[in-house]
């Protein structure tokens, strides 16, 4: 437990080991004596199917999963309805080594399941938004990983709720899993437009954009923004409005550090927030990687501009195996008025 998530007493539990008090719901470490109120709702077959794992067929069983799987992960808690103080579904963070999927640098997987009588009532985003704010408060937790089966609609509702994104569709031991993420750095993200000279951040510019000249021609008639975690700047994004109404992002660029936690996604809402009335364009090379999460981003296919690279750096650029040639744009364009 984090030194600044300190337990929180409340009346209808009588322990001081509650971790989070969500409103409806409390969460805290799980106990031997909750093995028959676990045995109620884990033997229930609609809730093992949809959480992948075997239903439980006897009290002891679920006493012996508490002892030797819930008790020895200090990351996983009961859901205890306060109304009844009964133990209703578990939630908590998967231990390091046994994810569905490979997680990022300072990444967690997160897990959950609730009771059948209880689906549908709104209490699992509930837990989830407690957990993450849990999640946010702990040191060295940056972002956090969650998987579901496919069929799992409503499982993935509640993560979309809670602000996680779909990254992809993947298979985890013949089993078809859609994957998400919560970036909790990106949350911690403070961005301002850069007033001071543009060359205090040429270091992040360049990783974006390997030729100063160029950065200066578009720097001249642009906005610099800047992100900032804990008072390090670590993103920056540059955005020119265009004669004709739109707007071009020319420049996006993250830390290696700060990488894959959400940032790059974070500045391009800020700059789409301050023209949602705009088309904005986004120019790249043809770097899968780099397509692929615009694209993510809602951004699509709009022009291309023949030998934008090879006219106009000194070197080739080669980038994933590609070597860029032609500038490819894509474009995001405002939602249609209701």
């Amino acid at each position: 437990m984090a030194a600044d998530a300190l337990p929180i007493m409340h009346p209808s539990d009588s322990s001081s080991d509650v971790v989070v008090d969500t409103g409806r719901l409390l969460l805290r470490p799980w106990r031997e004596s909750d093995a028959g109120a676990l045995y109620r709702y884990a033997s229930d077959g609609r809730v093992s199917e949809m959480a992948l794992w075997p239903r439980h067929t006897s009290v002891e069983m679920s006493r012996q999963v508490i002892n030797e799987f819930f008790i020895p992960n200090p990351c996983n808690f009961a859901m205890v309805l306060k109304a009844t103080g009964e133990p209703v579904g578990c939630i908590g963070l998967v231990p390091e080594g046994d994810e569905h999927c490979p997680p990022a640098a300072g990444e967690r997987e997160v897990g959950y399941w609730i009771g059948y009588p209880y689906w549908g009532r709104g209490l699992t985003t509930e837990a989830l938004q407690g957990l993450i704010g849990w999640c946010g408060r702990t040191a060295g937790i940056d972002s956090l990983l969650l998987t579901t089966d496919l069929r799992n609609v409503a499982s993935q509702r509640v993560a979309e709720k809670c602000g996680f994104v779909h990254m992809a569709d993947t298979d985890f031991e013949g089993i078809p899993t859609r994957v998400f993420r919560l970036a909790l750095v990106g949350a911690r993200l403070e961005i301002r437009r850069a007033e001071e000279d543009p060359r205090r951040y040429l270091d992040l510019l360049l990783m974006a954009d390997e030729s100063e000249p160029m950065i200066m021609r578009y720097l001249h008639g642009g906005n610099l923004y800047v992100g900032s975690v804990d008072g390090s700047d670590v993103a920056v994004a540059v955005a020119t409005e265009r004669p004709n109404g739109s707007v071009e992002i020319n420049n996006l660029a993250v830390a290696p550090d700060y990488r894959r936690k959400g940032i790059g996604r974070q500045m391009l809402r800020h700059i789409e927030s301050l023209h949602q009335c705009r088309p904005i364009y986004i120019g790249t090379g043809e770097t899968p990687s780099t397509l692929r999460f615009y694209e993510s981003c809602g951004y699509r296919y709009s022009h291309r501009v023949t030998g934008f690279f090879t006219d106009n750096y000194p070197a080739p650029i080669v980038e994933e195996g590609v070597t860029l040639a032609d500038m490819i744009y894509l474009c995001k364009r405002p939602a249609p008025a209701r």
